[in-house]
């Protein structure tokens, strides 16, 4: 997991390197979370007691979730210098303080924030 501006810059050095035409490179952090501690992180950011709510009707099926998401950018650091610039915990808070100023363009009938 990425912060967006990591991302940006990592897939705009791949798109103008030589070294990475035909390649399929990894922008990765090497870090895997679970949504329970994510969840905890942003309560840590926000201040709240957050908890997780399950739904039955959306839970998938055992055999069709991914538990684990975990990238190795190794390649993209050697072709193109790759490293994410953010922890988890500096993308969550940059990420939280852009919804807190910008919250207006998010309707609560269209969202949930």
């Amino acid at each position: 997991m990425n912060f967006v501006g990591d991302m940006v810059a990592g897939m705009t050095a791949a798109a103008f390197a030589d070294k990475t035409v035909g390649r399929t490179i990894n922008l990765a952090s090497g870090q895997d979370y679970s949504i329970e501690e994510l969840v905890r992180f942003v309560s840590d950011i926000l201040g709240k007691n957050l908890r997780i709510q399950s739904e039955r009707r959306r839970t998938r099926p055992a055999k069709s979730e991914v538990h684990r998401l975990l990238g190795d950018s190794r390649l993209a650091e050697k072709l193109i210098g790759f490293k994410p610039k953010h922890t988890i915990m500096a993308g969550l808070k940059k990420t939280v303080r852009f919804y807190e100023r910008n919250i207006s363009r998010y309707p609560k009938e269209d969202y949930q924030l």
